[in-house]
Order: C-alpha cells, then structure tokens, then sequence
C-alpha cells in the first residue's frame, strides 16, 4: 500500500513538474512576443477577433491598417499561437534564404488530408528524403518541357482553353468579376491536368465532374453569407452553381484551411471532423484521391505494358523522329521503378500538390494582368505592337524565340504579380529563438512573410500603388534588394 502510494505521489509530482514547465515556458513565449507591437490582444481568441468579426473583403484593409500603425515587424496571436509578421526584405532573406528555417507553419497541416507530405507541406525530415527522389525526376520533367517545345501546347491552351471559355462566358450574365473563376475552371480541368497527369477533366463538358465540384466545395462550404453566385455553363446551357468567395485571390481549396486556421476551436482533429464542414470536406478529399489513383493506376497498367516492347518502341520513335512529351505523373512513375523509388502514394501526394499550386495562382495571375491592361489601354497598346512586330500579322502558335522576345510583356506581367500575388502572404515555423532587429523572437512563433506589403514598400516601388511595368526595366531590377519582389517565394522552399 505505501509503495502504491509513493508511486502515485511521484506521479503528481512529475506531473506538477511538467505542468509547471510548461507554464514558465508559455510564460516567457508570451512576455518576449508581447514586446513587439501589435494590436490588442484578448485572452483565449487573442487578435483573432479582426478576423472573426469583419467581413472578408475588408480584411485586406484592416492589414493595411495594421501595417501603417504597427510597422513592418509586428505581433499578432491566433488565439494562443503567437504570430510574428514581416515585410523587410532583408528580413525575408534572413528567414527564407536559410535552409534553418524552412519547417511550414500549423495552417499547412490542415493541408494534410489532401496533399499529405508532398513539397509543399512536408516537414524538414520528409522534405530531405523527397527532394533525394524528385530532384532527377523534376530536372527530367523540365528539360521535357525544352525538348519537346512547351510552346504550342502553351498556345492551345492560352487560344483553344482559355481564350475560348472566357469568350463564350462573356455574353453570360453573371460575368463582372468572375473571371478568375472562369480561367481557374479552364486551367484546373484542362492544361494543369494535362501536364500533370497527362490526361484533362474536361469540365466545360462536364459540369458535374466529381473532381472539380469536390474542389470548389471544399473551399466553399463554410461562410456562405460572404459568397457570390457562379454560374457555369456547359454546351447543353444546363446551368450548376458554383460559389466564389468574394475578393479573395488565394488558391481557392486553401478557402476551407483558411477557415479553420482562423478559428481556434476548430484547429483540434477530434472537433473539426464532428462539423458539417469536415464531414463534407472528408467526403470531398476522399472523391479528389479517388480520381488521382485511378488515373495513377491506369498510367501503370499502360507503363507495364509498354515497358516489355520497350526497345521496339524506341526504334520506332528514333525512325520516325518523334517521341511524346512525358508528364509529370509518367516520370513520377518510371522513377518508382527504381530501388528506394516513391510509394503510390507518395506520388499521389506530389500529383496533388502539382494540380493545387498550378490552377488557381495561374488564374489568379492572368486575371490580374487582364484587368490591369484593360484599366491602362496605353500599356495595353505598347504590348499589342510589340507582340504584332513579333508575329508579324501571321497566325501561328509562338516559339521560344518569340517568348524571349517579349520583353515588355514580361514587365507587365511581372508588375501584375508585384501589385497583386497569387499567393499574397507564406508562413513557416521558427525552431529555435532568434534575435532579430531589438526583439527575441522565441522558438515557436509562427512567422508571416507580408509579401503583398513588401511588394509596396516606396523604398524599392516609387509610387508603389501605380501600375508601372518599367518597374521591371533592368535597371531598375539590379538596383532593388533580391527579396523585395518575390511573388513565388524564395530560397530553399520555393514554388516549383
């Protein structure tokens, strides 16, 4: 009897002892977080009561507010989770050039469920054990793109896809500010697909694909009172609404994370998938892995195939002069072949994580550029000689050389991303303290890289709220900070 309660008195003990830890250790988190600037805090939803309480299309304007009173280093919390917002260049380098620090933040775990541990939301660990297998399979995957001449296919969706599906939505009411959604829809069921996973969604045509609907629902389940209505059409004019979030230009499946890491309570497993929003978004991620792992299986039925006549097949394609372009998937797969190659899985995660990042910052950012042109007819002019000086009146699809030629529709379409990036903002995780400018930024702290805020500093972007393609004149470029325009991030963890 006294030996059982010696054990259980040590077990209180030990437990006082961690608890006690713990406590000092939350103790100083907050007394060394609380000492950078930032807006009222209130115990247990901390700052995010802005985020709670003030529609979506004036959050963007809080932030400017936030920015202007605060300074470009400043506090915020998510209920309990500190965060810690930057906008200095050299403070993004310090961060995001340093292979230290390269752990994504909590929001990217909710990603999990979809994208598992693909490039995107892997950890340090998962991450080094991956880019051992993609990096050849990446580096084969681009120089495809070179040999094979990306262009025409480029072309077709740019005239045939995208071009074509906006024209045909442009006589349909509600058109005024949907187009984003529009050139998403095309990109998403049609040239990301492609390249991806060498096979297409075809949306337009089918209006109740699963995979498509499963997407937008995933995203627009929750917050219906902030939604606007989409229609899309299909060729028998059979009408399926969609909905889009109002004034958001994030990748649209990040719309249900978004949710969710704003809200506290919702953070914990156990609770999320006990909410119509998680039960729907379980269904929704279980239809999105079943299109994936079909398409995965039918490629290594075909690859098994054609791997016993593959000598035959490689004369023929010598003798004849062609060979067809691989996508991603294809080269995912003949890499697992190999000893230590990835699982089915894993290549169902980097598949998924290639058809998330590419569809909507694409839209996004060619939505921006055709605003942007259209609000400046002066800019849009220089660009239209210039592409008639390329082409020359002919009607053909444009070749490399022709892209390298368009130097100032890079300008504009660089200086569409500064104004607008398709991904306004990127978090990670800081591992161990650090001291930056006077403040020590403790281990723990989620860090927020205020891309969208640096992007006009004046400092680097004289007039920054003005559009000014020659922002992007060579000059110009040589003279800023390297990290003071980085609409894909930078460093070690990059967009691909």
């Amino acid at each position: 009897m006294d030996t059982l309660m010696g054990v259980a008195t040590f077990g209180v003990l030990l437990l006082c002892w961690y608890l006690l830890k713990m406590a000092v250790k939350r103790a100083k988190m907050v007394h060394l977080v609380d000492k950078l600037p930032g807006p009222r805090a209130y115990p247990i939803i901390g700052t995010s009561w802005k985020l709670l309480t003030f529609p979506r299309n004036q959050l963007m304007a809080e932030a400017k507010k936030d920015v202007a009173k605060f300074g470009p280093l400043f506090r915020t919390w998510i209920g309990p989770l500190p965060e810690v917002h930057l906008i200095k260049p050299q403070h993004f380098e310090l961060f995001l050039g340093s292979p230290k620090h390269i752990d994504k933040s909590l929001s990217y775990e909710f990603l999990h469920p979809w994208l598992g541990t693909g490039l995107l939301t892997s950890t340090v660990l998962v991450l080094t054990v991956l880019l051992l297998n993609l990096v050849l399979v990446l580096t084969m995957f681009l120089v495809d793109l070179v040999v094979f001449d990306i262009c025409p296919f480029i072309t077709r969706c740019a005239l045939d896809i995208i071009c074509g599906t906006l024209q045909q939505w442009a006589t349909r009411a509600p058109f005024k500010d949907n187009s984003q959604i529009v050139i998403s829809l095309a990109t998403m069921t049609h040239c990301v697909p492609e390249t991806a996973m060498g096979t297409q969604i075809n949306a337009q045509e089918d209006t109740d694909s699963e995979y498509v609907k499963a997407v937008y629902e995933v995203q627009f389940e929750e917050g219906e009172h902030l939604n606007k209505p989409l229609f899309v059409h299909c060729k028998q004019e059979r009408v399926v609404q969609f909905r889009l979030i109002a004034q958001v230009g994030v990748s649209s499946i990040s719309e249900a994370t978004f949710n969710r890491a704003v809200s506290p309570w919702l953070h914990p497993d156990f609770i999320f998938q006990r909410t119509k929003m998680g039960r729907r978004y379980k269904e929704c991620i279980g239809q999105l892995h079943g299109f994936t792992n079909k398409v995965i299986q039918e490629k290594k039925s075909l690859l098994a195939g054609t791997t016993r006549t593959t000598d035959k097949s490689s004369d023929e394609d010598s003798s004849i002069g062609k060979k067809k372009r691989r996508a991603f998937l294809d080269l995912l797969l003949e890499a697992s072949l190999q000893e230590g190659g990835l699982s089915d899985e894993e290549i169902r995660e980097e598949v998924d994580t290639f058809m998330f990042e590419g569809h909507d910052t694409t839209a996004a950012g060619m939505s921006w550029t055709i605003f942007l042109l259209g609000m400046h007819p002066e800019i849009q002019v220089r660009v239209q000689r210039e592409l008639d000086e390329i082409f020359q009146g002919l009607s053909r699809a444009a070749t490399m050389r022709d892209v390298q030629e368009m130097k100032y529709l890079e300008q504009v379409i660089k200086e569409s991303l500064r104004l607008y990036p398709s991904v306004p903002f990127i978090q990670r995780h800081l591992n161990q303290d650090i001291q930056l400018d006077e403040y020590l930024i403790p281990a723990g702290t989620m860090l927020t890289f205020e891309i969208f805020f640096a992007h006009r500093n004046p400092k680097y972007f004289p007039n920054p709220d003005q559009f000014d393609p020659d922002n992007f004149r060579l000059e110009n470029i040589q003279a800023r900070h390297p990290y003071a325009y980085i609409p894909f991030s930078a460093g070690p963890r990059n967009c691909i």
